[in-house]
């Protein structure tokens, strides 16, 4: 009895594990270089510059696997934050329309801003997101967009096209 609740439970929790399509956010920190360059007089001037410690994601939607009625995919983007703005990423908002035989989907990184002051070494964040998608019937093309939605800024941003890309079915 208690090897089949366990066995239970791991099926539970697998099946889980492959529904969700949780949004990963990881802080990238920075450390200071030192650098030294000589002037025109042959003086030697040193200049501390702050490097980003791990890669910084440019915005990308990379296509995964794509079957018949099915196309995984994974978003991945970079928000800078730091100094007396902390630019958080709340959450990633999807919305889908149907334009003629096109399917668009739309992706919103929600940045927050946060009133107070950034980590000294904080230089933003990246974030990746999986997603799986079940094609409706009757569609030839499947687009995909990923844009940057600013909430409680002091200056409002418009929102911003980062990437997109245009997949063909067959």
């Amino acid at each position: 009895m208690r090897l089949f609740i366990i066995f239970i439970f791991m099926f539970f929790a697998t099946i889980n594990c492959f529904a969700q399509q949780s949004l990963k956010v990881k802080t990238i920190l920075g450390k200071y270089k030192t650098t030294y360059r000589m002037t025109e007089k042959g003086d030697s001037v040193m200049r501390h510059q702050l490097v980003a410690d791990g890669e910084i994601y440019e915005p990308e939607i990379n296509i995964k696997t794509q079957k018949a009625k099915q196309i995984e995919y994974e978003l991945k983007g970079h928000n800078s934050s730091g100094g007396l703005s902390i630019n958080k990423i709340k959450k990633i908002r999807t919305e889908q329309e149907i334009i003629d035989n096109i399917l668009v989907i739309r992706h919103y990184a929600v940045i927050n801003g946060i009133p107070g002051k950034e980590g000294n070494n904080v230089l933003g964040y990246n974030y990746v997101k999986e997603n799986h998608l079940k094609i409706p019937k009757n569609i030839m093309k499947v687009k995909i967009e990923l844009y940057h939605e600013f909430t409680n800024q002091r200056i409002t941003k418009p929102m911003k096209l980062m990437k997109e890309i245009e997949v063909n079915l067959k």
